[in-house]
């Protein structure tokens, strides 16, 4: 299961009122995840925590230095 879907799924059991530690068994993630995800959720909203999710997975920038050095 991709991790973007595990979040949506971890969310949606959440609103039905389903325990965190039942989650985390049902999308293979510890339970400090969910509580993570959680978190995040309530602050930026669930589109919003996986835009932010996402953009924290396509890796860093490399910093170009010119090629020229005094």
């Amino acid at each position: 299961m991709e991790s973007v879907t595990r979040i949506r799924v971890a969310w949606a059991l959440r609103k039905q009122g389903v325990a965190v530690e039942e989650i985390g068994e049902e999308v293979s993630v510890h339970r400090a995840t969910v509580y993570r995800w959680l978190k995040r959720i309530g602050g930026y909203g669930i589109e919003g925590y996986i835009q932010q999710y996402r953009a924290a997975k396509t890796g860093r920038r490399v910093c170009k230095t010119h090629p020229y050095q005094a």
